[in-house]
Parts: structure tokens; C-alpha cells; sequence
């Protein structure tokens, strides 16, 4: 999985018919013609171009580059994989079962913007970079140390070989064990030609620091470039790739303005035509002002994000699993969907499951009753068992009241109500939450700093995860850390270690039977419950909007994001 990261009281219903959208400029159809460009407004600024680094591991930088740098295997709006037929001659197919062997065939014509031909050289690189067992790039052989290759992508550990032929165009994948999900892998193909330096030593620094987003994206594999970045205006603009040998995209320029969260500048910038599309985190009023706004299309849908609950278990009160359960226990989670997503969207409910989203096929209900409805004296009773007391209202630990944080990105009304909710609820049963909110740099940080996330700067924290259809890559997520330490090549940010979990996750990711796959992960789900590291709160909607003066937009409700086929977008 990748990440979705992405008061204090939210806007009442009542109020939002009192908000009037002025209109400053018109939204027509003949000031686009004469421009041939969309501004698209995200609500956050990407902080690393590079997407196998943390720093890179954000919505804001996949959607930037989704079609700049290229993809073997892209995710369709119906949650398949489709591969890309541009940049590979024919679809990739298994041609060994014994050893498990996948062949790729590149379209010779494919090349990155500088004239270098992408081929083998490229998957070979990628290979290496992002597997952890590589002895060169930072491997457990490997004399690099804290040097090493700090990678966030998983599984390329299970492939043993790749080997190039035919001057490059075909590249042969020999894995050490079956593996169902290869079209997870190589999702983001990066240079080889840019990154590889004199030493393992200075790629791995290369690799490490990615392309900061201050300066544009050097080079492209896609239908579009990436011309010019305006990180103090926050904007960036993409213009068609010269050397791009398949569909080049229609508009003469697509710009990215980060225009913020604000519900009522959103639908202003919409009604005046200073942005033309938007994508924004879903939010109570927001929805309700867009579908005022004449001339545009407002959808929202149900895809593979969810908001959940991390808890800390090296936190002092969170190592013991009856806080973190009296904790999921305190939380209604029915009254929290309709106090938030469920007020715009009556198909959200609570997500009983941690693999599978609610209508992805393998969902099944995992909860056990007892997280089903909110049950404050059955929570006291696990605290009280595990040696906890009460001193007044507040819950207390050898005589020390217990206190926590509660973390998330700053910037979204939505999250900030959850955090205040949840701290009410927790209140009953003594605890005392303080709520905080960062910005996105520093809350998933990058691979010195980690990021407050990845470095426990908190107790309890609150985001999203936005899944592909590659089941296997949950494992990163609920895996046990190595070296019982924040292992940064992980997204196990709770430090959370089930052995019998792990077992269950190394069985299911080389399952090829889909049936028995689906079975075994939703026994790891089961487990999981018990372990209760992290709650699941609600599958995410996703709100698109967009001039009708436009054709070829459509959502895709996955990790793909909104520009995911935006060469075929124009101007009506």
C-alpha cells in the first residue's frame, strides 16, 4: 500500500446556505480554447519528487508524477491491474511456474526525455535499489549501514534475478518463490542513467535524497514533463514530453496550484474559473457548496482509502494491548461516521477489516461484536484489570494520570473533528488526549528525519492508506520491524510485532490460488483485531470536480489519483 496524507468544530449544516459564491470571472468555454490548459488545485504541495523514499511517499507527489515517470502496470477505475501498452510491447505474462518467471517486453521505441533508451538497465536498477536483501545497495551484507539504500517499496526481496536480452527490450524476472502480485512491482520506474554514480555509497545517497520539489523533476518517461516549479507559489506546471513516442497529451499545459483546504475559496476558485478541476480531501460542506457552482461535475466515490487509528506500542500505556483495546472499545465509531464522511455519503459505514475496504471483493466483517457499538464500562473493566485505577474521573497508572497524543496532517477539517471526537469519547474513560496536527513534511518526514510518523513522535495518530489490488502489500504495514527498531525500509509505524501474523502474511503473499489468498488474508485481519495496533475507522470517499468545458476527465478511486489519464483530456 501507499499513503494518503495527506476548528475546531465543523461548519454547521445550517450555515452553509448562508455562503454566497461571488462570481469574478466567467467559466467559459471560449477563455479555455484560447488557452488549451487546466489548473488543477490540490490541497497540498508534494515535498520529494522521488516515490520510493518517505519523503515521495505522499498523494501530492503520485498524483504530480503519475504520468511523467513511467509504470509497468497502472491500476484502472475498476481496481485491476492494466499494464501500460505504451511502454510495453506486449502485456508481461508468467512463462514459469517452477521457478516462477515473468517476462517483460519493452517497446523499443520507449525513451526517457534525454534520448537514453528505458530498458533492462532500468528494471535491473529498480530491482536492486528497492530490495532490502541486496548485498550491494544495502542488503544485510551490505557495509553501508545507515547509508544503505533507504527504500519504502516492498517485496522486490522475492525476485532473485533480472536478467536483460534482445539489446535490452526484453527483461526476464526470476523470483525465489511464487508471487502472485508482480504487477505491484515496478510501479514507479526510475532512471537508472540519473541515479548510479561512482559508488554503491554515493547512488545510495542519490537515491536517498530524490529529486526535492524546490527544483522540476529532471527527467520523464511519460506523456508529460514536468517545465517549471513555483515552490514558494506552491505550483507546478507539466507540458507534453517531446520525446514521447505514444499519446501525447492534448492540452498544451496542465499546472498544479495548491489552493489549500478552505471549502468556500474551493467553490469560489471553481465558480471563477481560476481552477478548472480539484480533487480535495472530502469535507462536511464542501460537497454541498460545489454542487452550486453552474457549469461543473461533482462526484464522489467509494475506492481503496481508509482512515484508521495507529496506536504506539512503545508508548508506556500503549505496549499493553487492554489500553489499546479499552481504547477501540470507548470509540463509537458509528456515531463517528455520521458526525463526519457519513453526512455527505449514506454508503459509509464503519470498516471492519484492515485488507480489504468495503466493497472490494474478499471483504468480510472481522470486528468481533464487542467493537460494534461503543461499550465505556467494558473498557473501564480492562483497564481496571490491567492494574489501572481511578483517581476521580481520571485514570491513573503508579499514581500518574495517564495522558496521550493524538497526531495528524494540519489543514483538514475532517481529521481535526475525528481527533476532537475521539478525545470526548476517551474522556469517559479517563484519558486524557491532546490533540495535535502537523504539517505533511514533517509528519511522514523524509529518510534522515523520518517524520514524526515513522519516528513515534506520538501515541496515538490518524491518516490514511490508500491500497492498490496488490494484497502482498499489506505485509510491509503489519509486519514486525527487524532489529526491534523503526526500521525506515518499513511502513510499520506502530512497531506493532505479531510472529503468528508474520507467519500468515509470508504464506499469503505467495499463495497463487485468488480464493485461498483472499482466505488467508482475511486470518491475518482476524489476528489483527486481537492485536488491535491499529483501528480501522471508515472507507474514504473521494470528491472530483471538474469543468464541464473539459472531456476525458473521470475519477479513478485508487492510488492512480485524478491526473491518471490526463493526456486525453481537452477542451470541448
Amino acid at each position: 500500500m501507499s499513503f494518503s496524507r495527506k476548528g475546531a468544530v465543523l461548519v454547521a449544516s445550517a450555515a452553509v446556505g448562508a455562503i454566497v459564491l461571488s462570481a469574478c470571472a466567467g467559466n467559459t468555454a471560449s477563455s479555455q480554447k484560447k488557452s488549451n490548459q487546466l489548473i488543477y488545485g490540490a490541497d497540498q504541495f508534494p515535498a520529494n519528487w522521488q516515490p520510493d523514499i518517505s519523503a515521495g511517499n505522499l498523494t501530492a507527489t503520485a498524483n504530480g508524477i503519475v504520468r511523467i515517470l513511467p509504470s509497468a502496470f497502472y491500476t484502472n477505475p475498476k481496481f485491476k491491474y492494466q499494464a501500460d501498452s505504451e511502454l510495453l510491447s506486449e502485456t508481461p505474462k508468467v512463462t514459469s511456474q517452477n521457478p516462477f518467471t515473468v517476462q517483460y517486453k519493452i517497446n523499443p521505441k520507449a525513451v526517457w526525455s534525454d534520448g537514453k533508451p528505458i530498458n533492462a538497465d532500468d528494471f535491473i536498477f529498480n530491482w536492486k535499489v528497492n530490495n532490502p536483501d541486496d548485498t550491494t545497495y544495502g542488503g544485510s551484507g551490505s557495509k553501508l549501514g545507515d547509508n544503505a539504500c533507504q527504500t519504502i517499496a516492498g517485496n522486490y526481496n522475492l525476485i532473485k534475478s533480472v536478467t536483460g536480452s534482445d539489446g535490452g527490450h526484453t527483461v526476464t524476472m526470476v523470483y525465489s518463490t511464487p508471487f502472485p502480485d508482480y504487477q505491484s512491482l515496478f510501479s514507479t520506474l526510475l532512471p537508472a542513467h540519473l541515479f548510479m554514480q561512482s559508488s554503491p555509497a554515493a547512488t545510495c545517497k542519490a537515491f536517498n535524497t530524490g529529486w526535492p520539489a524546490n527544483k522540476p523533476l529532471p527527467i520523464s518517461g511519460g506523456p508529460w514533463k514536468m517545465s517549471a516549479v513555483d515552490k514558494t507559489n506552491q505550483t507546478f506546471t507539466l507540458t507534453p514530453n517531446d520525446k514521447y513516442w505514444g499519446t501525447k497529451p492534448k492540452l498544451s499545459k496542465l499546472i498544479y496550484k495548491t489552493v489549500g483546504t478552505d471549502s468556500t475559496s474551493l467553490a469560489q476558485d471553481m465558480q471563477n474559473n481560476e481552477t478548472q478541476m480539484i480533487y480535495p480531501q472530502p469535507q462536511l460542506d464542501l460537497i454541498s457548496l460545489l454542487k452550486k457552482v453552474p457549469n461543473i461535475t461533482t462526484t464522489t466515490s467509494l475506492g481503496l482509502s481508509f482512515e484508521h487509528i495507529d496506536f504506539n506500542v512503545e508508548n508506556p500505556y500503549l505496549k499493553d494491548k487492554a489500553v489499546r483495546q479499552a481504547i477501540a472499545l470507548a470509540i463509537d465509531r458509528n456515531a463517528l461516521v455520521a458526525r463526519t464522511a457519513g453526512q455527505f455519503d449514506n454508503r459509509i459505514k464503519p470498516l471492519n477489516n484492515r485488507i480489504f475496504v468495503n466493497n472490494q471483493p474478499g471483504y468480510q466483517d472481522n470486528a468481533p461484536p464487542q467493537y460494534n457499538s461503543r461499550n465505556v464500562a467494558k473498557a473501564k473493566q480492562l483497564l481496571e484489570g490491567a492494574g489501572y485505577k481511578y483517581q476521580g474521573s481520571s485514570l491513573t497508572k503508579n499514581g500518574k494520570a495517564v495522558s496521550l497524543t493524538m497526531g495528524t496532517t494540519t489543514n483538514n477539517a475532517l481529521r481535526k473533528d475525528t481527533e476532537v471526537f475521539v478525545q470526548s469519547q476517551l474522556k469517559a474513560i479517563g484519558i486524557n488526549l491532546q490533540p495535535k496536527q502537523v504539517d505533511a513534511d514533517t509528519f511522514f518526514g523524509d529518510y534522515k528525519t523520518q517524520g514524526a510518523t515513522a519516528a513515534g513522535d506520538w501515541d496515538l495518530n490518524l491518516f490514511a492508506w490508500v491500497a492498490t489490488p496488490a494484497l502482498s502489500q499489506n505485509k510491509s504495514i503489519y509486519a514486525c520491524a527487524p532489529h526491534n527498531s523503526r526500521a525506515q525500509e518499513q511502513q510499520n509505524y506502530t512497531l506493532g510485532c505479531d510472529p503468528a501474523v508474520d507467519k500468515l502474511m509470508n504464506k499469503a503473499v505467495v499463495t497463487t490460488d485468488p480464493s485461498a489468498a483472499i482466505a488467508l488474508w482475511n486470518q491475518v485481519d482476524k489476528l489483527l483485531w486481537g492485536d488491535m495496533f491499529t483501528l480501522p475507522l471508515y472507507q474514504k470517499p473521494t470528491v472530483i470536480s471538474y469543468s464541464n468545458n473539459y472531456s476525458g476527465i473521470s475519477d479513478n478511486a485508487s492510488s492512480q489519483g485524478p491526473l491518471w489519464n490526463s493526456e486525453t483530456w481537452s477542451v470541448k
